[in-house]
């Protein structure tokens, strides 16, 4: 069995997270400050070095889950993989060993709370309610399932 921490798609409520249904959750988690987390668009990376602390989300899984993990994450190709000693032992973490010039740092090493904001402005770069909209009304009405973050 294998401990992996996951901080962007893979966490609850988020398009990949179907791959760890069938999974222990361990716990949740906030490493120590060491990284730095960037927006590469569609997901997040992290990469070694950097005062970041990152949250994420421990789950316990079997060889063929960590095998899916590795095709999901483009291991070794893209990202690598690497243990870090936490709070909760020993963790499987996927990292980019650096970053690129135009990523996007994410300061609050959140992707979940930096995916609601940054969601909510390109709501608002589509829409802006003047005195007549309601705004709830809006939100309540965007099909966004399960990853709605307003609701």
């Amino acid at each position: 069995m294998h401990n992996v921490l996951v901080y962007g798609s893979l966490r609850r409520g988020l398009h990949n997270h179907y791959l760890l249904e069938h999974t222990l959750f361990v716990g949740n988690i906030k490493t120590p400050a060491l990284w730095t987390l960037y927006d590469l668009g569609a997901f997040p990376a992290v990469v070694p070095g950097g005062n970041t602390a990152i949250t994420g989300e421990v789950y316990q899984v079997d060889d063929a889950t960590f095998a899916e993990l590795d095709l999901l994450e483009g291991y070794p190709d893209f990202y690598q993989r690497r243990q870090i000693d936490t709070d909760l032992g020993l963790l499987w973490i996927y990292y980019l060993p650096k970053a690129a010039p135009d990523f996007i740092k994410v300061d609050s090493g959140d992707w979940l709370t930096y995916l609601r904001k940054r969601s909510r402005t390109e709501a608002d770069q589509v829409w802006q309610p003047d005195d007549d909209d309601d705004e709830q009304a809006f939100i309540d009405g965007l099909d966004l399932g399960d990853n709605n973050p307003w609701r």
